[in-house]
């Protein structure tokens, strides 16, 4: 069980993702709206440069190149507003799953059917498992996973992750949830 965290561990990331989740998804919600906002202005001076169009004060060249940057500065922000959106169900329970997995991993192997097994490997081993015919190695381990020691000692500083960060682990736990709910069938 070398990837099985210890319970203080557990309540320490329960306690942090929970928290800083909701923050992002609060800032998200900001800077969504902030967009949105800037997205109204955007359209709001396509027809006055329109209007200024029609009535001859700008030619069409110059209209093309303005409506073309706008364009584009609507596109990057309605891109933006898509980064924020989520939607993952009960971001507790996916905790609360993932920590039963988390504390042992062993466990919930032996538990599972064969299907699952194969599933939670692949959870755990993106990239699969090579043998070079001595030991067997990854290239790539879940997010939940990846040097744990790192990700411990970065939820304990103070800064904050992002919400593309909260969005990958939230939607990794709902994968785990999803994996060892079906252990129950």
């Amino acid at each position: 069980d070398t990837y099985s965290f210890e319970k203080d561990a557990i309540a320490k990331i329960r306690k942090f993702v929970i928290s800083a989740y909701f923050t992002a998804i609060a800032k998200g919600q900001k800077s969504k709206k902030a967009c949105q906002q800037r997205i109204k202005e955007l359209i709001e001076r396509q027809a006055n440069l329109i209007d200024k169009n029609a009535e001859g004060v700008i030619n069409d060249m110059l209209l093309k190149r303005h409506l073309d940057t706008i364009e584009k500065e609507i596109d990057d922000l309605k891109s933006k507003i898509f980064e924020t959106e989520t939607d993952y169900g009960d971001v507790k329970e996916a905790v609360d799953l993932a920590e039963m997995y988390l504390l042992k991993p062993s466990l919930a192997w032996e538990k599972a059917k064969l299907r699952n097994q194969v599933r939670l490997q692949w959870f755990q081993f993106p990239s699969g498992i090579t043998f070079d015919g001595e030991k067997f190695g990854t290239q790539e381990t879940s997010l939940i996973f990846k040097d744990k020691n790192a990700f411990l000692e970065q939820i304990s500083s103070k800064v904050p992750l992002s919400i593309e960060f909260w969005n990958s682990f939230i939607r990794e736990c709902n994968v785990l949830k999803g994996i060892l709910s079906q252990n129950t069938d």
